[in-house]
């Protein structure tokens, strides 16, 4: 990755919704250069979306789920989970554990019915779930 790619990805990162003039004003890049670089890194390195304050929307229950499960049921968990509407991101792992899970949920009790059927559904070795009570830092890598 070039400089000036650092430089304008952690200007987006920062606040995603600056303008090209600002981002050129702060890093000394024109602001042609400051377009064609977001244009041509959208398809591979910048993806727009929008984080969320889950609390403010009525998800009071963010959970971190570590599972490991029999290799002959992987796909099919993997499968469930990426349909799933409260699995907010999926990651497969390597630490003796297959699959990391962050969910969010209205509740408790919607946590818990969550775990109840994925461990009734799926034969799932052992599954340990951490409750995250604060953000306290999110999506800071490159930013400046």
């Amino acid at each position: 990755m070039k400089e000036k790619d650092i430089q304008i990805i952690s200007h987006l990162r920062k606040d995603a919704r600056a303008s090209l003039k600002e981002i050129s004003e702060n890093t000394q890049i024109p602001i042609s250069t400051v377009f064609d670089r977001i244009k041509s890194n959208e398809d591979c390195m910048i993806k727009h979306t929008a984080l969320i304050n889950f609390e403010k929307v009525g998800y009071n229950s963010k959970n971190v789920h570590v599972m490991s499960v029999l290799p002959e049921n992987r796909e099919l968990i993997k499968e469930y989970l990426q349909a799933h509407p409260n699995v907010n991101n999926l990651y497969l792992t390597n630490s003796g554990y297959d699959y990391l899970a962050e969910t969010v949920f209205r509740n408790q009790r919607e946590t818990q019915h969550f775990l109840e059927v994925l461990q009734n559904t799926f034969r799932i070795n052992d599954i340990k779930t951490f409750n995250i009570i604060e953000d306290i830092d999110r999506e800071k890598f490159l930013s400046i």
